[in-house]
């Protein structure tokens, strides 16, 4: 009867997709964990950790967590002008950072334990963050969840081989930092690639008006779910 309802269930079956590719990433994860720990010193991991921790929280920041409000409105236009406000404030957001990067690296006021050229990577994740966030949201809406599934793992798989192959070399922290950025990259890659193959992106453009009422209606996303 369990099984029946399982086979019925379009919500079911979605979860279960999602899950699934979420289940493996993860047991890749750990089991790759110790050969990776034997590779690279605490340290390693400790300054790689910094890098991305604060990549994580301009991810955020540089869509200001629009994406999430994609979910709300019944009408496809005004989602893609959410995806568009998203996309666009994150180029915006990179833009200041790369500027806030190099001035700081030129004044050497810089007080980072990592070398100071990755802050130039910063800008190409905040831009990858938004688009996987955009991506996600159009997958979801469209109850593609195994294609959500698929990209997280070969993400994950990716980023693995990359820390195993090249840390067998080179075990530095900035090989850490290098497979970050590039698993990153290629999420959001293969998320836009797979929604653009799927038609769920639609090119558009928006007035400055127009933009400005998108953030006025979701301002709630910008102020409670934005890192503060």
């Amino acid at each position: 009867m369990l099984f029946s309802i399982v086979r019925r269930s379009s919500v079911v079956k979605n979860i279960i997709r999602l899950v699934s590719g979420t289940a493996l990433a993860q047991a890749l994860l750990i089991i790759s964990t110790p050969v990776i720990t034997r590779l690279y010193s605490p340290e390693a991991f400790g300054i790689s950790g910094y890098f991305v921790s604060i990549a994580n929280i301009l991810i955020a920041v540089g869509a200001l967590c629009l994406p999430m409000a994609m979910v709300l409105p019944k009408g496809k236009m005004k989602v893609h002008r959410i995806a568009f406000c998203s996309i666009n404030l994150s180029i915006f957001v990179s833009i200041l950072a790369f500027i806030t990067g190099l001035i700081l690296f030129y004044l050497k006021t810089l007080n980072i334990p990592f070398s100071p050229y990755f802050v130039l990577a910063i800008p190409l994740v905040i831009v990858a963050g938004a688009l996987i966030q955009v991506s996600e949201k159009y997958l979801q809406l469209s109850n593609q969840f195994n294609y959500l599934a698929i990209c997280f793992f070969l993400q994950v798989s990716v980023g693995i081989c990359f820390r195993i192959v090249v840390g067998s070399f080179i075990n530095t922290y900035e090989v850490l930092i290098l497979s970050f950025v590039f698993a990153t990259m290629l999420h959001a890659t293969l998320l836009t690639l797979t929604a653009n193959k799927k038609k769920l992106l639609l090119r558009t453009t928006l007035s400055v008006k127009q933009f400005y009422l998108i953030l006025v209606e979701f301002k709630d996303f910008i102020f409670y779910r934005c890192p503060q």
